[in-house]
């Protein structure tokens, strides 16, 4: 004699409640990854933007100091845009009576030393202002 089935059996209900739980968790942590590389890439975007504009002007819109120490040519350190900076300009080079030429790199980090998020080399030519 054949029953007739009317329901699902505990077995069944625990196995698709098991199976939707694992691929909630998994959508989930998909989500939640997907927003830090977001962040991550805004990051070092932002610092590779300030990085660039340290690069050319050593000496920022900025309090002096503690935040922010200016040595030039020579290293230059201090936080900007909430990253700290190390900006490092090589000795001036003349190329032509009033053009000297100088090598500058800067590196910006998370914290103080912190990870490093960006790397910027420049070679920077400047001109002696007319008299």
């Amino acid at each position: 004699m054949t029953r007739l089935r009317r329901a699902f059996t505990l077995i069944e209900v625990l196995a698709s409640v098991l199976v939707l739980t694992v691929g909630f968790s998994a959508a989930i942590g998909l989500i939640l990854y997907g927003i830090q590389l977001s962040k991550v890439s805004i990051g070092r975007a932002t610092a590779l933007a300030t990085a660039m504009s340290i690069a050319v002007d050593p000496t920022p819109l900025q309090p002096s100091a503690p935040l922010w120490t200016v040595a030039v040519p020579g290293t230059t350190k201090g936080y900007l845009n909430s990253y700290y900076i190390e900006r490092t300009e090589g000795a001036a080079v003349t190329l032509v009576t009033g053009i000297t030429v100088a090598d500058v790199d800067v590196d910006v980090y998370e914290t103080g030393k912190g990870r490093l998020l960006a790397s910027y080399s420049q070679r920077l030519v400047k001109s002696a202002p007319s008299p």
